[in-house]
C-alpha cells in the first residue's frame, strides 16, 4: 500500500462539518481555559530507541496552521491507525501522550497526533480553547488528514482528559473501530437536585476532605516504570 507523502505547498485546509453533538459539550465552553501551554522541549522523550520514524507535518484549522506528529511503526505496512488526542494544556509529546503512542506503536500501528490550536508547536494564543465547536473541527481535521496519510486502515481513536472528550465527539459523526478514553473529560447526567447538593458540599467543610488521590499529578504513583516516574 502505498502512502500519501506530506503536503509540499501548505497544509491542508480543513473546515467542520455542522454536528448536532455540540450541544453536549456546551460545558467545555464555560471553563476557564485560558492558561499557560508546556513547552514540547520541556516534555519530548527520546524515540531514537525504538523501532518507529516520526516526522512532523501540518494541517490548516480554520486559518491556523497546526503540527501533525506522524509515527510509523518498524513493520510494514501498518496494521492499523491510532489517532491520538492530547489533554488541555498539553501537546502530542506530552509523556502521557506519548506513552500511549508507544504502546500503538509497539503493536505495529500508525500513529498520528495533533497539537491542538494554540498548544504545542501550533499556532494560536497559548493555552487557549475558544469553544468547544472549535475544539471539535480541530478533532476532525486531526482524524482526516490521518486517514488521508494511512488510507484503508482500521482506525482507533485515543484521547486524554480534554482529548477524551474530543475522540468520543469525534466518533459520533466519524465512526471508526473503536475508541480508548483515558480519564476523559466527561460529565455524569445529575438531577439538578443532586448537583445543587455537590456544589453546597464543596462549598461546606467536607470540600477540604482529600476523598479523592492526589496520584495524578505524581509519576510515581502512575508508572510501573522506574524510567517513566523521572
Amino acid at each position: 500500500m502505498q502512502q500519501q507523502q506530506p503536503p509540499t505547498h501548505g497544509p491542508p485546509r480543513c473546515a467542520r462539518e455542522p454536528s448536532p453533538v455540540l450541544d453536549d459539550l456546551d460545558s467545555l465552553a464555560s471553563v476557564p481555559l485560558i492558561a499557560r501551554c508546556i513547552s514540547p522541549s520541556l516534555c519530548t522523550r527520546s524515540t531514537t530507541n525504538r523501532a518507529m520514524s516520526h516526522r512532523t507535518g501540518s494541517v490548516d484549522v480554520r486559518g491556523l496552521r497546526c503540527a501533525l506528529h506522524i509515527r510509523e511503526p518498524a513493520a510494514s505496512p501498518p496494521r492499523g491507525l491510532a489517532v491520538v488526542y492530547h489533554g488541555l494544556n498539553a501537546h502530542a509529546r506530552y509523556p502521557t501522550v506519548s506513552y500511549a503512542a508507544d504502546l500503538f506503536n509497539d503493536i505495529g500501528f500508525a500513529v498520528c497526533a495533533m497539537d491542538l490550536p494554540g498548544h504545542g508547536e501550533s499556532e494560536g494564543r497559548r493555552g487557549l480553547v475558544t469553544s468547544a465547536d472549535e475544539a471539535i473541527a480541530a478533532g476532525g481535521c486531526t482524524l482526516r488528514a490521518a486517514q488521508a496519510a494511512f488510507p484503508g486502515l482500521d482506525t482507533f481513536l485515543v484521547g486524554s482528559s480534554l482529548g477524551g472528550a474530543l475522540a468520543l465527539h469525534v466518533s459520533l459523526s466519524s465512526p471508526v473501530a473503536g475508541l480508548v478514553l483515558l480519564a476523559p473529560m466527561l460529565a455524569l447526567p445529575l438531577h439538578p437536585l443532586a448537583r445543587a447538593a455537590l456544589y453546597l458540599a464543596a462549598l461546606s467543610p467536607l470540600g477540604y476532605v482529600p476523598l479523592i488521590s492526589t496520584n495524578s499529578t505524581s509519576s510515581a504513583d502512575q508508572y510501573a516504570d522506574a524510567a517513566r516516574r523521572a
